[in-house]
Order: structure tokens, then sequence, then C-alpha cells
């Protein structure tokens, strides 16, 4: 019983040692009387034991040990259990969305590229006129003007069985929690680097909704990026072993901050389709707010936005003049070219304004010059340009 002590008591949990004391109180103990301290010392002062009030002692790499709470739970810093959890008890009578009671369904989307276009494939079959709410993970509330309509959706099972793998009128049931995470896969050698492989680390962590679109000659070799649905609101920042042939590789599996939505929220997904002046310009520029972030497959087309600030310089330049660009003010081109056509009308009164005045100066310079011919002709039309310029050149 000695060596056994004194074996468990030379065991390190992190920065601690475990405290061992022989049950003075059992049944099939009873007989035991209570050993002397080991090296003659008092009870809990020698090396590696604490007092009686706790396993750990207060300090860096320590908690509080709580019912329910395993040693490799304290360790790995999950010291949070189902029994800690705090209870917030609500009013009974609180009932949200109660308005669309009757009115509205809820509906489990097949896939994500389902979730994605959702909007424009049910204004496709005829019910664009419904209001989309989205619950998370693959869920939506779907609401119609009135109980007949929404009736007439469930009906049309031909229909909404290409979109949705289940639906049901919405009476306020309880609905299991969802969410679509990005997750960030790095470490993954070349040699291994592939969609296949980064789905099979992804599905460790949930289900893959939106598969990798890893290529082996397009992008960089340094992170896998993969969307998967999730029943859980932790973050996910994790890491695992890849096990190939006789070598074993680290691989770390971090969740994005940003939480995604679907584009549908905020923006209509024919606006995004709408074709500008050039005819191939879109503004579909994400938006990001509070941290949140629209689809992210909608981004900007960067040549489509030079062509468009060409197109506009191209149109400012033939509207005016060369006398009347040179006559703008540096300040004023620049802007002139950024603003496009719409621009020049205003700045006509000023440029026909400044020729006057150059116009006017001259004038007065040969009259000075005939009053007093002391004074060349040449200096006088050079002080009447160096007089206008200021204005013309600025």
């Amino acid at each position: 019983m000695e060596d056994l002590k004194s074996s468990l008591s030379r065991v390190k949990l992190g920065g601690n040692k475990l405290l061992v004391n022989v049950v003075l109180f059992a049944k099939e103990n009873g007989n035991l009387k209570p050993s002397a301290p080991l090296g003659g010392r008092d009870k809990g002062t020698g090396e590696g034991h604490t007092r009686s009030q706790g396993l750990f002692p207060k300090g860096h790499g320590s908690h509080h040990v709580k019912k329910g709470v395993s040693f490799l739970d304290i360790l790995t810093n999950k010291s949070h259990s189902e029994g800690d959890e705090y209870v917030v008890v609500l009013d009974p009578s609180i009932f949200s969305l109660s308005s669309i009671t009757g009115k509205a369904v809820v509906g489990r989307i097949l896939g994500f590229n389902e979730l994605r276009f959702l909007n424009s494939s049910l204004k496709s079959v005829g019910f664009g006129d419904a209001s989309i709410q989205y619950v998370g993970g693959l869920t939506v509330l779907i609401s119609f003007e009135n109980g007949v309509d929404a009736n007439r959706f469930l009906e049309a099972k031909d229909i909404w069985k290409q979109l949705f793998s289940s639906l049901s009128p919405w009476i306020g049931q309880s609905l299991p929690f969802e969410r679509i995470a990005w997750i960030n896969i790095l470490g993954v050698p070349p040699h291994l680097m592939s969609s296949k492989v980064f789905d099979e680390i992804g599905s460790r962590y949930g289900k893959v909704i939106q598969p990798s679109q890893f290529i082996e000659t397009v992008g960089d070799l340094i992170i896998g990026r993969l969307g998967i649905l999730l029943d859980s609101g932790n973050k996910i920042n994790g890491v695992l072993s890849l096990s190939w042939q006789d070598k074993k590789y680290k691989v770390w599996v971090v969740e994005e901050n940003d939480q995604w939505i679907p584009a549908f929220l905020d923006v209509d997904e024919e606006s995004l389709a709408a074709s500008s002046e050039l005819g191939d310009y879109v503004e579909t520029q994400p938006k990001s707010v509070s941290g949140i972030v629209r689809d992210l497959s909608v981004v900007r087309n960067p040549k489509s936005w030079v062509i468009l600030q060409l197109w506009k310089l191209r149109s400012l330049r033939k509207s005016m003049s060369p006398l009347m660009m040179c006559m703008l003010p540096c300040r004023e081109r620049k802007k002139s070219a950024a603003l496009g056509p719409r621009f020049v009308g205003s700045n006509l009164l000023i440029v026909w304004a400044r020729i006057l005045l150059l116009i006017l100066l001259l004038v007065i310079a040969v009259l000075g010059w005939g009053r007093w011919t002391q004074v060349p002709l040449w200096v006088s039309i050079l002080v009447s340009l160096i007089v206008s310029s200021p204005i013309s050149l600025y």
C-alpha cells in the first residue's frame, strides 16, 4: 500500500501532483490504520501536496473541480458541464411570430445551392410574393399574404419537392439548432492536397454541404476551404493528424469568424444580375456589416469596373473640345474624368468665363501697348498670360 501511495504521489497533472489518501471508512478497508506521513512531515504540507480544501491550488494552470468534470476535461480546459448551465426562466405567454401562424410554412432545403437561389426559384414557380426568413442551417421560414396561399404551396408537393426535403405548416413548433460554418484547413502537405482529403477532414466536424473547390493546377497550396453544417454554436478550432503510409502529419482546422447568411436576405438576386450602361458591368460587391458577410460567391468583377471607368473618360473627352479640357483646372479635370459626362455641363460656364477673361486681358495688353509704346507688345502679352495662368492651371 505504501509503495502504491508513493508511486501515485509522483504522478503529475499539469503543474500539480496527485494527493493520495487511503479511504478510512470504507467497509473493505475497515481494518486499515492511517499510515504515517511520508518523510515524517505533517499530512498536506509535504512537496506536491495541497490542503484538503481543494484538489488543485488556485493559480496558473489550475481549475476548481466541479461535479461531472473529469480530469481530461480539466486538462483540456473543458471545465463546463451540463450541471453548470444557467437557466433563464421565461414568461410562458411569450410567443414570437404569432402573426404569421397559419399563413407560413417551415422547411428544410435540399442543399446549399438550393438555399442560395431560393428566392429566384420561388419566383420561377409563381410564389415570388412570399417572404423568406432564414432560421439557420438549411431551414427557412416562408410566410405568405394569407393562409390560402400557404396551403396552396403545401399542396404543390411536386414543386416544393424540388427544393425542400421536408415542409410543414408553421404553428410555433420548436426547431433544432443548425448553422453553416466555413472552415479553413491548414497543414495538409502538397502531395496529399485534394478535394477528397479536405472533405474527409471537414466531415469529422460536421456534414459537408459545400465541398472543397480545390483544383490541383489553380490556386495556392496552403489552405483548403469548405462549408459544413453544424448543430453546435461553439467555434471550431481543432487539431488532428493525418496518417499516410508510415507517416503522420498534423493538421489545423479553424473556423472563419464571419457568419454566413444567404444573399437573398438583403439583396434581390435579379438585381445582382441587372446590367448597367455597359451591359456587362454588375455591381455585386459583398457587404460586411457587424461581422456578417453575404454569399461569398457574389464578388465584384474588376475587369468590368476598369472598363466602366475608361468608358466614362472616353465619353467626357468626346463631349469636350481640347480647348475646354485644357481650360479646366487640374483638380476639376480629374473630377470630370471620374464623374463622367454629367459633370461636364456644370463646368461649361466656368470654361467660357475663363476664355473671356483671357481675351479681355489680351485686349487690355494690346491697347496698353498702343497707348504706352515704350512697352513692347510681347511683354504685354506675356504679362497677360502670366496673370491668367494661375486661374486656368491650378
